[in-house]
């Protein structure tokens, strides 16, 4: 009976009904494969076409793909930042050398211009260039910002292990939002009160080494009185193990410059306001404990954007207030480290 059914042999209405059963299968195959085209497609498209990818490939950066085409950032920026201080501001000047390809497919072109964000800040460059990048080119853009911000500059002694006070409180200052780098460390300062005017301000160091992190909240119970006067002294000064050894930091006191207005004016100045003396040191780092693969990049991170401009809509006021059809023209942007040297 098997061998009957099998080589289609044997009485003719069993062969009809074999046949009629591989016809049927044959058209579910047929969808399910049509179906898993389609949607395969579609998925595609979506992912590709309505939501802009980033991709890492060595030092390019994929910023956006479209049906006209893909930009890439070509390159890692040459950065060069200074700084000064106007009127109780700080003004930061980024020199910055871009390189940037466009991969076209069905557009020959491209314009695009760049806004950087660093420090809290956000602005064109001084000249307002655009940037137009023709299909399968390398353009290579020359540009220069300038910001303004409340934020002070990094403090930099990577030669060294110890931020130490001694007899010139104004040597170990830190405010809120400043960051100081040490010999591989790296801290992050931040201030905040619960209730304004009411109770210690704390401040909050996040420190980093090459493969740990940590957060220690530190106060002046009585802010009068310097870190080595207060009866609970564990809450002004700690102690990390990190990374193979030691990160020392004390709150050694708080500076306040403040009138007698201030005084009075409830939650005036604010934490964000005053200065702290701090007291650092860490240890040499164990290099042995990364099996080889010791080295970090570490340090603060600007934001490089990029904004299509077409004749359809310009794009002039969309990178600093959005709105509508703003979202169509937005490219992508890549953040980089700053290197130390970058400087100046």
């Amino acid at each position: 009976m098997t061998i009957t059914i099998v080589n289609r042999r044997g009485p003719p209405y069993i062969a009809r009904w074999l046949t009629k059963m591989d016809m049927g299968i044959e058209k579910v195959v047929v969808y399910v494969v049509i179906l898993l085209v389609c949607t395969y497609i579609a998925v595609i498209f979506i992912t590709s076409v309505l939501i802009p990818k980033k991709v890492e490939a060595g030092n390019t950066t994929k910023i956006v793909d479209r049906v006209t085409g893909s930009l890439w950032f070509s390159n890692e920026p040459e950065i060069v930042v200074r700084s000064k201080k106007i009127n109780g501001e700080f003004e930061y000047s980024v020199d910055a050398s871009i390189g940037m390809r466009f991969d076209g497919k069905t557009a020959e072109e491209i314009t695009a211009f760049p806004v950087v964000s660093f420090k809290g800040a956000k602005n064109r460059d001084d000249k307002a260039t655009d940037i137009t990048i023709k299909k399968g080119e390398t353009k290579y853009t020359a540009l220069n910002f300038k910001l303004r911000s409340m934020e002070r500059p990094m403090i930099i002694n990577d030669k060294s292990t110890e931020f130490r006070c001694g007899s010139d409180l104004s040597k170990c200052l830190v405010y809120d939002k400043q960051k100081l780098l040490l010999k591989d460390f790296f801290f992050s300062f931040s201030a905040f009160q619960i209730v304004p005017k009411i109770g210690p301000c704390v401040l909050v160091s996040e420190i980093q080494c090459p493969g740990e992190k940590r957060v220690v909240n530190l106060k002046l119970d009585d802010e009068k009185e310097p870190c080595n006067s207060q009866e609970e002294k564990k809450n002004c000064a700690k102690t990390e193990k990190m990374c193979g050894t030691l990160a020392n930091i004390q709150l050694v006191k708080i500076e306040t410059d403040e009138s007698l207005l201030e005084r009075i004016l409830p939650g005036s100045p604010s934490c964000g306001d005053k200065a702290f003396a701090v007291d650092i040191s860490v240890g040499s780092v164990d290099k042995n404990i990364f099996a080889g693969k010791f080295g970090w990049k570490i340090g603060e991170d600007i934001t490089f954007g990029f904004w299509e401009k077409t004749d359809k809509k310009d794009p002039e006021n969309c990178w600093r207030d959005g709105g509508e059809g703003c979202a169509d023209l937005y490219l992508g942007e890549k953040v980089v480290t700053i290197p130390v040297e970058s400087y100046k």
